[in-house]
């Protein structure tokens, strides 16, 4: 696994993840299976960074142990310098305070781009609909989608679906 990573906001003060010494073994059936070896990673406030490695090799499980959807073998994760998980808890909690765009499509293919993108600030009904259609028409606007408001996600390609599932992750202000 290698990272690269680049710092896209100096003014960022939440979203530092730390990682040390993360191992995570599947056992099925007897069979251990190392899927992440030690892993130690640091990632400042603001930085985006990219986990690139060969299939299998455990990229996806890391970032599923961050967002709470697995749990982990041995070693910590911390976020903002909390422990999201480690001794005594090794799965940490889903929280809105961590996004994950997954690899498969996650959209709703029966709701428009712009339903797809207000669902979750709908569901959460802290703002009203007309607000949270401003927001994500202003959001859709910045990420390139304008005029695919009304498209349904199989009307539009592969790349832009992915700008949907993007801008509808950060309409929760993670």
């Amino acid at each position: 696994m290698n990272m690269i990573g680049e710092n896209v906001d100096q003014g960022t003060t939440r979203g530092a993840i730390r990682i040390e010494d993360v191992v995570k073994i599947y056992d099925p059936d007897g069979a251990a299976v190392m899927a992440v070896d030690h892993c130690s990673i640091d990632i400042p406030a603001g930085e985006i960074c990219m986990i690139v490695g060969p299939s299998g090799c455990g990229k996806t499980t890391l970032l599923n142990a961050i967002a709470g959807f697995h749990d982990i073998t041995s070693g910590e994760i911390y976020l903002d310098g909390e422990l999201l998980c480690g001794p005594g808890k090794m799965q940490a909690e889903p929280g809105s305070d961590r996004i994950v765009v997954f690899q498969n499509g996650a959209l709703f293919p029966w709701k428009t781009n712009l339903e797809n993108i207000a669902f979750g600030p709908m569901m959460a009904g802290r703002l009203s609909k007309s607000e949270i259609h401003e927001k994500a028409r202003s959001m859709m606007a910045d990420a390139g989608l304008s005029g695919t408001e009304n498209s349904y996600p199989g009307e539009v390609s592969s790349g832009l679906r992915r700008r949907v599932e993007i801008v509808r992750a950060l309409m929760n202000d993670p």
